[in-house]
């Protein structure tokens, strides 16, 4: 996308250099240690070595930066997740102190290490409890909720799942849905919402259209997140971090 590469051109000059990239990622490595401290993750006389620790990471995972970033975050959103990898390595390799409360979503994303550890098992499990008294919240929506989402996130779906709240519908209208389900090889998300707006008529006795049931959907996420991330904030889940929770969440259903 065009974005995307204005991206890479506009970080051109951090990224010509792991020492330039150093320095560009200072205030973000700053920004996180003292938040890890302050939520006591970590004590304040470990900071020093905490900040060597990831600036040495940096210089030898530079030229990796360099080659996998995309554009398609801003460099100092990318950065933020290669610093708290670092850190979480920190913590499970360097440090023996107990493990103490840890900022909400701070380790959720997906990685490629196919052995996390016990202390971010930990965090993701915590995680899927707060999701799972929230979505309790919305009662008979929660299911609709969850068949919007659980395409989105796994492309796929059973009619088990379906009838679970669908319900009474004919035969003929789920072999309608599983027919176009079976037809697309990679389902979009506009594509999911035409999916299921019969289902969602059928059900409600109304004539909605495939932007009604979006923009529902968008209303809702913007709800959930609202709710995850408290006032005032304790967490600082946005509309990606969270589809990764529900990754976990739909691991564990």
């Amino acid at each position: 996308m065009e974005s995307d590469q204005k991206n890479v051109e506009k970080y051109q000059s951090p990224l010509s250099s792991p020492q330039k990239l150093i320095v560009f990622c200072q205030g973000t490595i700053l920004k996180i240690v003292d938040y890890l401290i302050r939520r006591g993750f970590f004590a304040s006389d470990e900071k020093h070595d905490l900040v060597q620790h990831i600036n040495l990471q940096l210089l030898e995972k530079g030229e990796n930066i360099r080659k996998n970033y995309d554009g398609r975050v801003p460099l100092d959103a990318y950065l933020s997740v290669v610093v708290r990898n670092i850190c979480i390595r920190y913590k499970e390799t360097y440090t023996s102190r107990s493990l103490l409360r840890v900022p909400d979503h701070f380790f959720l994303e997906k990685t490629v290490d196919p052995n996390p550890g016990v202390f971010s098992k930990m965090v993701v499990s915590e995680e899927i409890e707060r999701l799972e008294t929230i979505l309790s919240l919305y009662a008979d929506e929660k299911e609709k909720l969850l068949i919007v989402f659980r395409l989105i996130v796994t492309k796929t779906i059973t009619p088990e799942k379906i009838l679970s709240y669908y319900g009474d519908i004919s035969v003929k209208l789920l072999e309608d849905v599983f027919s176009v389900l079976s037809s697309l090889e990679q389902l979009k998300r506009k594509e999911i919402f035409k999916v299921l707006i019969p289902l969602v008529n059928s059900k409600e006795g109304k004539k909605s259209t495939p932007d009604t049931l979006r923009k529902w959907f968008d209303r809702r996420v913007q709800e959930i997140i609202h709710l995850i991330n408290g006032n005032p904030p304790r967490s600082f889940y946005s509309k990606e971090t969270l589809l990764i929770l529900f990754e976990y969440y739909f691991e564990k259903r």
